[in-house]
C-alpha cells in the first residue's frame, strides 16, 4: 500500500474502524461520517503528516487530503474493511442527530456527487462542440460523426434522474434496479408525449382520483432523490411483512405498484416545482442586485469553499443550467475563486524565500489554474497564511463586480479553470460572455495578485513547510 501510514493514522485518529459509518471523497477530501464524532482527535488529524486541514460541516467530517486522496481513500478503505464504495451497515439508534440542513446538504451531496463525472464530461463534450460548430460551421445535420458525439453527450443530462435514481439508491441502500426502472420512467418517450415542460395541467386520473401533472423531468435530479427515497422505505416494508417465500418475487413488483402514484401524483411533482422554485428565487436575486450580488457573494464564496460549504450553490447551478439553459451565479463564483486562490499562490511562491514552501505554492496555483481544484490553496497557501486570504477575498469580489456588470452566464456545468473555458461560450455562437469570463479571469488574477503581493505574509519556518510537502 502506497500511503499505508497515513491510512492508518487516519483511521485511528477518527475513532478507529469501528466508529467509521460511511467514507468517501471528492476530488481532495476524504468524507466520513462517524457514529460518535467525539471520539475523533481532531488535533491529532490536523497533525498527520499527509493531512491538509479539517472540515466538519453538513454533517460529515471531511480530512483534506490533496490531489491523491484516492489512492489514500483505497488504503483507507483496506484497512478498514470498507467496500470501495464506502458504505457499512450502521445501526442507526446510535447515530448523533444531525440539524434539518446538515442531513438535507448530506444527502444531496451523497446521491449527486457519483453523478458529477457525467455533468463535467458530457459538459465539456458539448462546449466542444459548440465551441467546434462556431469555428467551422459544422452541426448535427452537416456532419454524422458530430451528430453522434452530440447524441451522446446530449444523453448524459437528458437521462440524468435515472443515473442520479441509480446514485441515490446506493446512498439509500436499496435495489438499484427498481430506481432505475423508476428513472425511466420519469424520461420515457411516451411520458414525454403527454407531459408539457412549459405549462404543467392534469394528464389524467390514476384510479380515477389521484391527479397526474404532465411536468417533465429530463436534466432534473431533485426528483429522483425523493422518489427513491420514499421507494427505499417502502422496499423495506416489504421485506419486512412478505414472507421471505415469495418475498424475491413479490417486494420488485409491489414496490413498483406503490411506486407508480407516489411518484407522478406526489413526488416527483413536489421536487419539480422546488427545484423550479429555487432557480426562480437565484434568477430574481440576480436580477434585481445582479451587478452588487454577484460581487457580495464573491467577497463571501472563498469563504464558504473553506468551510466546506459552497456545495449547495453548485446544486442551485446545476438546477439554473437545467431550468433556464445558463448559470450566471455559481459558476461565476467559483471562476473568480478559483482564479483567486491560485494568483494569491503564485504571488506567494514568487515572494517566499522557502524553497519547499515554494514547491508547495507552485503546486497548489497550477492545480487551481489547470483544474479548479482549491483546497490546496486554501489549506496549504491562503488560509494558513491568513493575509492571502485577504487579498483572494478582495480579487474575488473586483472579478465579481465585473461579472455582474456584464452579466457572465455560464452554460455547461464544469469547475472553471484555463482549461475549461468553452463553459462560457454561448450555444448562438457569440463570442462576448467568453470575452468577458476571459476579463474577469484576468481582473481576479491581477488584482489577487498585486494585493497578495502589497500585503505580504509571514513566510513559513522551514520546519512547518515540512508537515505539508505531501499535500500537493
Amino acid at each position: 500500500m502506497k500511503y499505508e501510514k497515513l491510512a492508518t493514522q487516519i483511521i485511528a485518529a477518527v475513532g478507529g474502524k469501528e466508529n467509521i459509518t460511511s467514507l468517501s471523497h471528492c476530488m481532495t477530501r476524504l468524507r466520513f461520517t462517524l457514529a460518535d464524532e467525539s471520539k475523533a482527535d481532531d488535533e491529532k488529524i490536523q497533525s498527520i503528516e499527509g493531512v491538509l486541514s479539517l472540515v466538519k460541516k453538513a454533517g460529515q467530517y471531511q480530512i483534506v487530503i490533496g490531489q491523491h486522496v484516492h489512492d489514500v481513500y483505497v488504503d483507507v478503505c483496506a484497512l478498514a474493511g470498507i467496500k470501495e464504495e464506502g458504505q457499512l451497515e450502521i445501526n442507526e439508534d446510535n447515530q448523533p442527530k444531525k440539524s434539518f440542513f446538515q442531513s438535507l446538504f448530506g444527502v444531496i451531496i451523497g446521491c449527486l456527487g457519483p453523478v458529477i463525472p457525467i455533468l463535467v464530461g458530457c459538459g465539456l463534450g458539448r462546449c466542444i462542440l459548440t465551441l467546434i460548430s462556431s469555428l467551422t460551421g459544422i452541426n448535427g445535420e452537416t456532419s454524422f460523426t458530430y451528430y453522434m458525439f452530440n447524441l451522446v453527450f446530449d444523453a448524459g443530462y437528458t437521462y440524468l434522474p435515472v443515473f442520479t435514481a441509480v446514485a441515490a439508491a446506493k446512498y439509500f441502500k436499496c435495489n438499484q434496479f427498481i430506481a432505475a426502472v423508476i428513472g425511466c420512467a420519469l424520461v420515457h418517450p411516451n411520458w414525454m408525449s403527454i407531459a408539457n415542460p412549459y405549462v404543467p395541467t392534469i394528464v389524467g386520473k390514476i384510479f380515477g382520483f389521484l391527479p397526474v401533472y404532465g411536468m417533465t423531468y429530463t436534466s432534473s435530479f431533485l426528483p429522483s432523490i425523493l422518489v427513491v427515497f420514499v421507494m427505499s422505505l417502502v422496499e423495506r416494508l416489504c421485506n419486512k411483512y412478505i414472507p421471505q417465500i415469495v418475498r424475491s418475487m413479490l417486494t420488485p413488483l409491489v414496490t413498483l405498484v406503490v411506486m407508480v402514484p407516489l411518484t407522478f401524483v406526489v413526488c416527483a411533482p413536489i421536487m419539480g416545482y422546488l427545484a423550479k422554485l429555487l432557480a426562480v428565487v437565484l434568477l430574481f436575486i440576480y436580477q434585481k442586485f445582479g451587478v452588487f450580488a454577484i460581487a457580495i457573494m464573491c467577497i463571501i464564496y472563498p469563504w464558504i469553499v473553506a468551510c466546506g460549504m459552497h456545495a449547495p450553490l453548485a446544486v442551485a447551478g446545476i438546477q439554473l443550467l437545467q431550468t433556464m439553459g445558463f448559470d450566471p451565479i455559481s459558476r461565476t463564483l467559483t471562476l473568480c475563486a478559483n482564479m483567486a486562490q491560485g494568483s494569491a499562490a503564485l504571488a506567494c511562491a514568487i515572494k517566499t524565500k522557502n524553497k519547499d514552501f515554494r514547491t508547495t505554492a507552485i503546486s497548489a496555483c497550477t492545480t487551481a489554474f489547470l483544474a479548479g481544484i482549491t483546497e490546496p490553496c486554501i489549506y496549504g497557501v491562503s488560509f494558513r497564511l491568513k493575509k492571502p486570504m485577504i487579498a483572494v477575498t478582495i480579487g474575488c469580489g473586483v472579478a465579481g463586480l465585473y461579472a455582474g456588470i456584464v452579466g457572465l452566464k455560464a452554460f455547461a456545468f464544469m469547475t472553471p479553470s484555463f482549461l475549461n473555458f468553452p463553459m462560457w461560450m454561448a450555444s448562438d455562437g457569440t463570442m462576448s460572455n467568453l470575452i468577458n469570463a476571459f476579463i474577469t479571469m484576468a481582473i481576479a488574477c491581477v488584482v489577487t495578485f498585486v494585493v497578495t503581493w502589497i500585503l505580504g505574509f509571514e513566510d513559513p519556518k522551514e520546519e512547518e513547510v515540512s508537515t505539508v510537502e505531501t499535500k500537493k
